[in-house]
């Protein structure tokens, strides 16, 4: 029964996302903001929204804060293997040909990764203790969480980035009325992601996982459903740049979520506090340095030349299955 309501609940989601990317294209359409920016902020804060509640929610509510970090950098795992399905599937699209745009943001997005990654290797190498890098200002917080802070605000200023339009749009909406059913849906969202976190929560314990590995997979598949039911809309609408933005966005997004849970659990670093467990630990360590690696994939990808060779071109989305194929073997 509890699966039957987990499917049920992401089903809300994906159809909410379907009719939020099309008012979002729609704005894009309209106006004459940036699409890498509305994908990248306006939508990808929209779609990010499970992945905050659920935070939140297993941070605060469950006391988790191993599944808080599973959840969103499972979900950024997730995102990049995304595109490239959505690559496979439209085949003849051949997007990244087309898409330049977010290179600089996804650069930023790999400097999240390493804020994490740096203070873990010295650690590890016995040279400085990870735990140094918590700080006590009348709250518990992480220096990588303050860094990320800095990263996304960078990240905001590279989305913004001046591109060719398509000011083509046929809805007889006012921009009043798209905003405001934008609203109703992301509440309709943010309403699913509270109850699949409680679901998740449950089928974790039922089948033994660990908190970081039930949040990767099942948190961060299901947070991640309105990314993918966003991109596969935008494919078919053609809209490459805030589809991309949407990604990129989403991912530089799910790390500002880190540190507003940090900040939110003013008593620990719930960081050092996940780590202490040496099965969570390792697998927080492979989402760190896979989820690095497809960043830097996705990165080459952005900023090679414009190929018609198949075999060069589809290297790069079969990558980063592989990628994520590799943790889910080193998962099990």
């Amino acid at each position: 029964m509890i699966y039957i309501q987990y499917l049920a609940i992401a089903s809300v989601i994906v159809y909410a996302t379907l009719s939020l990317s099309y008012y979002v294209d729609v704005i894009d359409k309209r106006t004459t903001i940036s699409g890498a920016l509305l994908g990248g902020v306006l939508l990808a804060a929209i779609t990010s929204l499970p992945e905050l509640i659920t935070s939140l929610t297993s941070a605060i509510y469950l006391d988790e804060g191993a599944l808080a970090y599973g959840n969103v950098l499972g979900s950024n795992l997730f995102n990049i293997l995304i595109l490239a399905v959505v690559d496979f599937i439209f085949i003849k699209h051949v997007f990244f040909n087309e898409v330049k745009t977010t290179l600089k943001p996804s650069l930023i997005v790999f400097l999240m990764y390493l804020t994490f990654l740096i203070p873990l290797g010295l650690d590890v190498l016995g040279w400085v203790e990870s735990r140094a890098w918590t700080l006590n200002l009348g709250l518990t917080l992480n220096l990588s969480s303050l860094l990320i802070l800095g990263l996304y605000a960078i990240s905001l200023r590279e989305l913004n980035a001046p591109e060719a339009r398509d000011e083509d749009d046929d809805s007889p909406l006012s921009m009043g009325m798209i905003i405001m059913r934008l609203l109703f849906w992301a509440v309709i969202v943010v309403a699913g992601s509270v109850v699949v976190t409680l679901l998740t929560e449950e089928i974790a314990l039922e089948l033994g996982l660990t908190q970081s590995f039930a949040g990767a997979i099942f948190l961060g598949v299901a947070t991640s459903l309105p990314e993918l039911t966003a991109v596969i809309a935008l494919f078919r609408l053609r809209n490459y740049t805030v589809a991309l933005g949407n990604i990129i966005g989403s991912n530089a997004f799910n790390f500002l979520i880190i540190a507003l849970t940090d900040l939110a659990v003013i008593q620990t670093d719930i960081f050092q506090a996940a780590i202490q467990d040496p099965l969570i630990l390792e697998n927080l360590t492979w989402l760190l340095l896979l989820g690095a690696l497809n960043t830097i994939i996705l990165a080459v990808a952005l900023l090679k030349k414009p190929t018609q060779n198949k075999l060069l071109y589809y290297s790069f989305p079969a990558s980063i299955v592989i990628v994520y194929s590799v943790y889910l073997l080193a998962s099990i």
